[in-house]
C-alpha cells in the first residue's frame, strides 16, 4: 500500500508538478491556487494519502491511521529492520524531535561566527 498524492485523493487539479518545479527553473506558477482551505490543506497532511481513508467518513479514524502508521514505525519497524531489539519510547522521541527540527525554518550553523 503506496500513500496517494492530493490529485489522487481528488483533493488537488494537477495544475502544480512539483517534477516541473525541480526540473525547470522557468516553470510558473505565479497565479496557481488550491480550492482547499487552510484548515482542509492541514488535514490532508495531518492525514497523509492512505488509500484506506477514501472509504472512510469521520475526519478522527483518518488521522488514526496516521497515528498507526507512526506507532507501527516507533514500536515494529525500528527493530525489524536489522533484528536489533529498541527502546520504544526513545525512538518516539528522536522521531518528535526530528519532526520539529525539520518542521521549520532554521538558519544553518545557528549561533557560529
Amino acid at each position: 500500500m503506496f500513500p496517494m498524492t492530493l490529485f489522487e485523493t481528488g483533493e488537488s487539479t494537477g495544475t502544480v508538478s512539483l517534477h516541473k518545479i525541480i526540473e525547470n527553473a522557468g516553470y510558473d506558477i505565479d497565479g496557481c491556487s488550491s480550492s482547499l482551505t487552510l484548515e482542509e490543506l492541514f488535514f490532508a497532511v495531518c492525514r497523509g494519502g492512505w488509500p484506506r481513508c477514501l472509504a472512510i467518513e469521520n475526519h478522527d479514524a483518518k488521522l488514526e491511521i496516521a497515528r498507526d502508521y507512526f506507532r507501527q514505525i516507533y514500536t515494529k519497524d525500528i527493530s525489524a529492520a536489522d533484528g536489533v531489539n529498541r527502546n520504544p519510547d526513545w525512538t518516539r522521541t528522536l522521531l518528535w524531535s526530528f519532526a520539529r527540527i525539520i518542521s521549520h525554518m532554521a538558519t544553518a550553523f545557528a549561533g557560529y561566527g
